[in-house]
This record gives C-alpha cells, sequence and structure tokens, in this order.
C-alpha cells in the first residue's frame, strides 16, 4: 500500500475532485463503495490489475502511444511544487481518445453511474484509506438524457476523450464522452495489455 502526502499539501486552488475526497460524507461512502463479491473474487481482481501493470517499460511506451494508459503514468504527474505537472507521455493524450482499466466508485449518485471515479485500487469499507489524488480518474459518460447506468463490479475499462487539469477546472484528470465496460482479459486484441 502507497501512502501519499497529506491533502494539506496540495497548493493549486479550483480542484473540486480535492473537496470531493475529503469531504464525501461516510455514509455515502459505505453504500456506494462497498463490493459485494467475496472476499476471494476482490483479491482475485487485484491480482489481475496489478499483473496487467506490471509490465516491461517498451511494453508501456507502446501503450501510452496507442491510448492505453494506465495509474502508473498518472502518477508521474508533480502536484506538490504548485501547479500539476503532468508527464509529456500524458500531456500528449490530452484530448485524444484514451483506455484506462481500473475499479468504478460512485462519483454523486448510486443511481447511475454516469459520473463516476476509476481508482487503482478497490475499496470498501469505512477503514480503507481513501484514493489520493494521483489514484482517481473522473468519469463522465456519454448518456442519453434519462438513460441510467449501472455499478460495473471488478475491473472496468474506460474509453473516452482524457482532458487534463487546466487552471480552474474541477478535476485532475477527466474522461469525457466516456463509455465503461467491464473489462474481460483477450475479449479485445487492438492493443497489447500491461
Amino acid at each position: 500500500m502507497r501512502f501519499r502526502k497529506p491533502a494539506a499539501a496540495i497548493r493549486w486552488k479550483g480542484s473540486l475532485s480535492a473537496v470531493f475526497l475529503l469531504t464525501t460524507p461516510f455514509p455515502l461512502m459505505a453504500q456506494t463503495l462497498h463490493a459485494p463479491t467475496s472476499g476471494a473474487d476482490r483479491v482475485a481482481q487485484q491480482a489481475m490489475y496489478d499483473a496487467l501493470t506490471n509490465s516491461a517499460e517498451t511494453v508501456r511506451e507502446k501503450n501510452y502511444r496507442e491510448g492505453l494508459i494506465d495509474f502508473a503514468l498518472i502518477r508521474q504527474t508533480d502536484i506538490h511544487s504548485g501547479p500539476p505537472q503532468f508527464p509529456e507521455a500524458l500531456k500528449s493524450l490530452d484530448g485524444q481518445t484514451v483506455r484506462l482499466i481500473g475499479f468504478m466508485n460512485p462519483y454523486d449518485s448510486i443511481e447511475t453511474m454516469k459520473h463516476c471515479l476509476i481508482w487503482e485500487q478497490q475499496t470498501g469499507c469505512y477503514f480503507c484509506k481513501p484514493p489520493g489524488f494521483l489514484e482517481a480518474v473522473y468519469v463522465h459518460q456519454a448518456v442519453r438524457r434519462d438513460e441510467k447506468l449501472p455499478f460495473i463490479e471488478g475491473l472496468v475499462l474506460v474509453t473516452g476523450k482524457l482532458r487534463l487539469w487546466k487552471g480552474e477546472d474541477d478535476y485532475l484528470f477527466l474522461i469525457e464522452e466516456a463509455k465503461a465496460e467491464p473489462y474481460r482479459p483477450g475479449a479485445k486484441k487492438k492493443f497489447l495489455l500491461f
């Protein structure tokens, strides 16, 4: 488990993502962040994610060029010395279609996942450490007016346009016009996985 500097160390203004992570009421977290799967299922899902993201650097670089990003790239963002400084590989994908694999968590409603967060780690209780600023990506899914999108347990593949923080945005990392679907290893042969 990784430990990050406390939120008080973050010195830029205008990020509601930071406010959300610090002010989400525990009852909402308890209702929304649970994963009703068994402990063994959760361990297997986390092991699969860890195996996907621990790969050779050359594979990672190829994936980044093809738009498949991971939290290792996101964590290279410097947020402790003024405004965020994004790595060049991430900056080059700003406004481009990307894919990200992670775990879905509700943002503002448990009724629909139109707005959700994709986290690097699964969480599920009051006692779990919430993600750091570099361990969560805000997602706006493309939906019709009254369409409700279900919560997806386990690994999720999100595809959409990446937007990075620019001054007064409410997020550090946003994937908009997104589509989230359960990740199934081997189902997509168009790109290499980590």
